[in-house]
């Protein structure tokens, strides 16, 4: 079965700052906002979690089960 990948921006707090969460079926991670990234943070971010999950990122930011 084919889950979705799903990314959330949550704002920055007194304590943490800005963040992304990413949610893969049952998995989630939430990552750094990465404020250079210039629109691509949650892209970035997809491919941070894709990479501690263990998932191959292909180049064009497909992912290889």
């Amino acid at each position: 079965m084919t889950h979705g990948v799903w990314t959330r921006y949550i704002g920055p707090t007194n304590h943490k700052p800005s963040r992304i969460r990413v949610t893969w079926g049952k998995d989630s991670l939430v990552v750094p906002y990465d404020h250079g990234e210039s629109g691509e943070s949650h892209r970035a971010a997809v491919r941070d979690a894709m990479e501690r999950w263990g998932q191959k990122v292909l180049p064009a930011g497909v992912i290889s089960l």
